[in-house]
C-alpha cells in the first residue's frame, strides 16, 4: 500500500534521475523533468496544486474532462510526469464534488468577463471598418506614388 500524507492522498514517488536506467534518463533529460520529489497535491494559497510544480488541479481539469491522454497533456505541459497527472486524477476522484464546483465557479467568472454578443459584433464591425479605411488610404497613396512616377 502506498504511503499516505496528512490529507489522505497517497504519495507517488518519482524516481531520482540518477537511479533511472540509461534510456529513461535520456527521456527525462530531454523533457527537462529531473525532479526527485514525491507528487502530492498541496494548497499554497492558489488552490490545490502539485507539490512538484506550480500547476494547479484546475489547470488540468479541462484537459481531463475532454479526455486528453496523459501523453497529450505532457506535450502541452512537459514539466509534468505521469505520476503528477495520476496524482491530479486521484485528487479529482476523491474530491470530485469540490473540484467540479470550483470548475463551475471559474467558468462563470470567465463567462461574466465576456462582452455581450451585440457588443462584440459592433466592435468587430468597427475594426473591419477601420481596416478597410486603412486599406483605402494605402491604395490611394500607392496610386499617388505611381502617378508621381509616371509624371516624372
Amino acid at each position: 500500500m502506498a504511503p499516505f500524507h496528512g490529507d489522505g492522498i497517497p504519495a507517488i514517488t518519482v524516481w531520482n534521475y540518477n537511479q533511472l536506467p540509461g534510456n529513461s534518463k535520456q527521456e527525462l533529460a530531454f523533457r527537462g523533468a529531473t525532479m526527485s520529489q514525491t507528487a502530492e497535491i498541496v494548497d499554497r494559497g492558489r488552490g490545490p496544486q502539485l507539490s512538484t510544480s506550480r500547476i494547479t488541479v484546475q489547470d488540468l481539469v479541462p484537459y481531463l474532462q475532454d479526455k486528453f491522454t496523459h501523453e497529450q497533456i505532457r506535450e502541452m505541459m512537459p514539466v509534468l510526469t505521469e505520476a503528477d497527472i495520476q496524482a491530479v486524477e486521484r485528487y479529482i476522484q476523491e474530491n470530485h464534488a469540490a473540484v467540479m464546483e470550483q470548475d463551475r465557479r471559474i467558468r462563470e467568472r470567465i463567462a461574466a468577463r465576456r462582452k455581450p454578443s451585440e457588443v462584440e459584433e459592433a466592435e468587430h464591425k468597427e475594426r473591419l471598418a477601420r481596416l478597410e479605411a486603412a486599406r483605402q488610404r494605402i491604395r490611394q497613396q500607392q496610386q499617388e506614388q505611381n502617378g508621381d512616377r509616371t509624371a516624372c
